[in-house]
């Protein structure tokens, strides 16, 4: 079989060893959330340039990514394969994602579930946002017209 010698800088080194690891099919999903955010962060590359160099989808990058906003102990929970990447996607945002995480691993609460909780915040959250006042403006013309009264 031919071999590709090719001479890298240190930092180039370290980019391609990262993008291998990253490759590897042994990572829990937690290991591949910090490879990712270590190469954007390191390396510059965005969502989208990263996801073509390692054959995922800038969603993928980004959703796998969001696992690192969830609490230690979920995150724990993730690596040790209690509980899926799938599952513990709907917990991010969540009020309490360590409770729900524990009723998705004891099967009190399925990801539909989870799911449909997660969109009920979301809702919550948006009607709260359009119920704000937000304070009135006073124009230049309003002032105006009531000091030439």
């Amino acid at each position: 079989m031919p071999v590709v010698i090719r001479a890298f800088t240190d930092a180039e080194a370290l980019e391609v060893a990262l993008i291998e690891n990253i490759q590897r099919a042994d990572l829990n999903a937690m290991e591949e959330a910090r490879g990712y955010r270590q190469l954007i962060e390191k390396f510059s590359y965005t969502q989208d340039a990263l996801g073509h160099v390692i054959g995922r989808s800038r969603s993928h990058i980004a959703n796998t990514i969001r696992l690192l906003q969830l609490p230690q102990t979920v995150q724990d929970y993730i690596a040790s394969g209690r509980l899926s990447a799938g599952h513990a996607r709907t917990l991010v945002g969540q009020a309490d994602p360590e409770t729900m995480a524990v009723e998705l691993i004891e099967g009190r609460l399925n990801v539909r579930e989870a799911e449909d909780a997660a969109a009920r915040r979301r809702a919550k959250r948006s009607a709260a946002t359009a119920r704000t006042p937000t304070p009135a403006r006073s124009s230049n013309r309003s002032r105006a017209n009531s000091a030439s009264r």
